[in-house]
């Protein structure tokens, strides 16, 4: 049964999360946490592994990885560092993908007919691996229905698992990283032609990507280690080798394509933190392949190309919510799971609090009222006992005083009686609105002295959030002032994610 508006609007009670993107390759982990109002770097580390703990992106010696953990994660500055949720992006050789195609059928039988199809071209028995799959669409040539299936064995991924566990890490998502470099891709290329065939070429300090990618979906990659490339086996690289490689695996995956795929590559990316303007100028002359460029995030002094796995997995972590996220996830539970177990925890701890603050909230008023019960009875008390002592003038005074002194406690616990929000004569409106529109209030949160209604939601398209601003900025009586900044509007899977900032007429207190 769907949830009610207003139940969905309490769900938005729980506060957002942003999760980190961590990189395990063999020389070096990341970790990166970004703002997922804007972007910016919250949190940037990067530690170095010794050789030999992790060899073409298996895990040999987990005791020495779990020390590298905890050397990084006492260098995150965060509160609460118990269980330190993340996005893991690890190296592609790890993993297994392929493509499928299906005819169209119900949706309740896409999972067993996708995991049948897997069972009979995966190298691993589904019993000792993990799957997950991610619905591409529909391929508008053959009119079949492509998945992208992605396998990795139970023994490659189980020791990460537990050492991350032991060091006090949560991984919520575990991916290639070259679906975390497509991502970066997809939300900061400039091209707005969508149905290209694009290469992309990742030089990286482990070796070499090749990946094959259309509309911001992996469809191949290919990984060579340097200890597997000729040119690279004494430990040195030159221009020349790079070039010589480029030339010979480039001509490779464009004649794959050529052979597999209806279209072949006509454009190509580059990630390579060295000599990247005479490697892009040697691969536009040699194959006549045109570069997309990108505008990354700004990153400070970090590079985007050494770090263009780890901020993939960032924006996952920051940019799409987990319970949409439908993307693949090789763990023993999807991340639809594993947000909802975390949610659920989320749920109890905020509903404890706010139990306990209303039970002390409680006790402190009784406390007030019974110690001003206290003190009326003890100054009735002292006025009796002294009337026969004074003149009848002074008790008349006396007594006076003492009313006046109650009659005012009493006015001060009705004040803070009436100082009660209602807050349904702002919420309403912002519900009745966004259920209008079609939008989805991710999370709302009070600033500016609590006068400022900071909204984030999701539009099915920029214009549904422009009208869903104009509809709350005609509640002149309740909102003086309703801001969505152009900039805000980000392109997310099923529409456009938007912060607002809606100024109320008057001030909460």
């Amino acid at each position: 049964m769907p949830r009610s508006l207003i139940g969905k609007f309490i769900g938005k009670l729980i506060p957002q999360q942003e999760f980190a993107g961590f990189e395990v390759g063999d020389k070096v982990i990341r970790f990166l946490l970004l703002s997922h109002y804007d972007l910016s770097v919250m949190s940037a580390i990067e530690v170095p592994l010794v050789p030999g703990i992790v060899e073409k992106g298996e895990l040999k010696k987990q005791s020495d990885f779990i020390v590298a953990l905890e050397t990084l994660k006492s260098k995150i500055t965060v509160t609460d560092k118990s269980n330190i949720p993340c996005v893991v992006t690890a190296p592609s050789s790890l993993f297994f993908f392929q493509v499928i195609e299906l005819p169209e059928i119900a949706d309740a039988s896409y999972d067993e007919a996708v995991r049948l199809n897997a069972s009979q071209t995966s190298p691993l028995q589904l019993n000792d691996a993990y799957l997950d799959w991610q619905n591409l669409g529909v391929n508008l040539k053959t009119l079949q229905r492509e998945f992208l299936v992605g396998i990795v064995g139970h023994n490659r991924v189980d020791p990460y698992l537990e050492a991350f566990q032991r060091a006090g890490f949560e991984i919520i998502a575990l991916e290639s990283r070259s679906l975390s470099i497509l991502r970066l891709f997809s939300y900061f290329s400039k091209t707005i032609e969508k149905n290209i065939t694009i290469l992309f070429v990742d030089v990286g300090q482990d070796g070499m990507s090749f990946i094959i990618g259309r509309q911001g979906k992996l469809y191949f990659d290919f990984f060579l280690y340097w200890s597997e490339i000729s040119e690279a086996t004494d430990g040195t690289i030159t221009k020349e080798d790079l070039e010589a490689i480029l030339k010979r695996e480039v001509l490779r995956m464009v004649e794959f394509t050529n052979l597999h795929y209806s279209e072949g590559i006509s454009h190509f990316v580059l990630f390579s933190p060295v000599l990247k303007p005479d490697l892009t100028a040697f691969i536009q002359s040699e194959f006549s392949l045109k570069l997309v460029e990108m505008t990354p995030p700004p990153l400070g002094a970090l590079s985007a190309d050494l770090w263009a796995g780890t901020i993939g997995a960032g924006l996952r972590g920051s940019l799409i919510p987990r319970e949409t996220d439908d993307l693949i996830s090789l763990l023993p539970e999807g991340t639809e799971v594993v947000y909802q177990e975390k949610r659920l925890g989320s749920f109890i701890s905020l509903w404890s609090k706010i139990v306990s603050f209303t039970l002390m909230g409680m006790i402190m008023v009784f406390g007030v009222v019974w110690s001003v019960a206290l003190q009326q009875q003890k100054n009735h008390q002292n006025t009796l006992g002294s009337i026969n002592a004074l003149p009848e003038v002074a008790e008349v005074k006396s007594l006076q005083a003492d009313a006046r002194v109650f009659n005012e406690q009493l006015l001060k616990l009705d004040q803070v009686e009436k100082k009660t929000v209602r807050w349904s004569e702002f919420l309403d409106p912002i519900v009745n609105a966004a259920a209008t529109y079609g939008v989805s209030v991710e999370r709302l949160s009070l600033g500016q002295g609590n006068q400022e209604i900071r909204l984030q939601g999701t539009a099915p398209s920029e214009q549904g959030a422009f009208d869903f601003s104009a509809a709350v900025e005609k509640y002149t009586i309740k909102f003086s002032k309703v801001s969505l900044p152009l900039s805000s509007l980000v392109p997310v899977p099923g529409g456009v994610l938007f912060d607002m900032v809606i100024t109320m007429a008057k001030v909460l207190k």
